[in-house]
């Protein structure tokens, strides 16, 4: 990839007529490896994602989670009442 893009640059350097800046092929450059380096760390990553499902997650055993907890529309009707009493004897005062 980045001699593809390094012979296109000179390529394009040579032949055409107006010159090139130092600047613009600094930046052609530099861009076209950050490209690369985004376009191999996102592989890396697919790969190692891949690599964690194999090994990792398996659904072989199924498991089932019982707790018991209080019902959360009672919790949060008491927390409600309590703010409620709280400004009432705020602004009471």
């Amino acid at each position: 990839m980045e001699i593809r893009m390094l012979f296109l640059i000179i390529f394009i350097y040579v032949f055409n007529k107006k010159r090139m800046d130092l600047l613009v092929l600094i930046l052609i450059l530099l861009s076209g490896y950050i490209i690369k380096y985004l376009i191999d760390t996102i592989n890396s990553l697919n790969n190692e994602i891949k690599e964690i499902k194999m090994k990792c997650i398996s659904t072989k055993n199924n498991l089932t989670f019982e707790t018991n907890s209080k019902n959360p529309s009672d919790q949060i009707n008491d927390a409600l009442i309590k703010n409620i009493v709280y400004f009432k004897n705020y602004f009471d005062k």
